[in-house]
């Protein structure tokens, strides 16, 4: 027992300073995570897949007021039920 309290006080010390020296660099880390991050998304290739588009210009419709504030009712319904089941 007398041989274990000062490994496990050496092991705290460590942890406390690793952790501290975290919050110390935040900053630095997390500007150091994005770049890497952001270097390896430039990095890889896009995919060329072309895909047909719809250009029936015929079937599109013209919008007015009325449509536009039915639907902004449906919107706001469904985003209120979304923030009643989130606070669940």
């Amino acid at each position: 027992m007398k041989k274990l309290l000062p490994i496990l006080r050496w092991v705290l010390v460590v942890v406390l300073l690793v952790v501290g020296l975290a919050l110390i660099f935040n900053e630095q880390i997390k500007s150091y995570v994005v770049h890497n991050m952001s270097q390896s998304a430039i990095s890889q290739p896009v995919s060329k897949k072309k895909s047909k588009g719809n250009f029936d210009f015929q079937s599109v419709k013209a919008v007015d007021i009325k449509g536009v504030a039915a639907q902004r009712k449906i919107i706001q319904a469904q985003l209120e039920k979304l923030q009643f089941q989130v606070s669940d």
